[in-house]
């Protein structure tokens, strides 16, 4: 997809034609190996935008993504194998590694993640000192992630 091609596509999206986004863009870039495309289509198939939601093709467009080396999609890969598996420390110990080194690498969602696990002690001892080194580095990252405290 060429630089004018994805300007198009966000126009489209931008003016919420997010069907005709899918269909003459996302999935053409995706087939294409365009790692941020397949990120997209899977976060529609998550959360139903505009298609129905589907969670295994949701997980086969951000395998896909993760396998071109899109951080994003490798985030949403070990976020659902975390959070499917309740109960078994094993797989859930390699995905929360994965998230901390995707982290490591900058992918902001995987930092939150982290924090809010830390936080809630979801599947990991609760540990608020942990959590919030994990939403200030999301915070660092990306100002969307800051959470401002009130100052009384």
């Amino acid at each position: 997809m060429t630089l004018a091609a994805f300007g198009h596509f966000y126009g489209l999206y931008s003016q919420y034609d997010h069907g005709l986004a899918i269909r003459d863009f996302l999935t053409p870039a995706c087939e294409a190996d365009h790692g941020r495309a397949c990120t997209l289509l899977g976060r529609h198939y998550t959360w139903g935008w505009v298609v129905p939601a589907d969670n295994a093709r949701s997980q086969d467009f951000h395998r896909k993504a993760c396998r071109l080396g899109n951080a994003v999609g490798c985030f949403f890969v070990e976020h659902q194998r975390y959070r499917q598996n309740v109960g078994n420390d094993q797989i859930r110990s390699r995905a929360l590694a994965r998230l901390k080194s995707y982290c490591d690498l900058g992918e902001v969602e995987s930092c939150y993640a982290v924090g809010h696990f830390y936080e809630y002690g979801n599947g990991v001892p609760k540990d608020l000192s942990i959590a919030s080194l994990y939403y200030k580095k999301s915070c660092e990252i990306h100002p969307w992630y800051c959470v401002i405290e009130d100052q009384d």
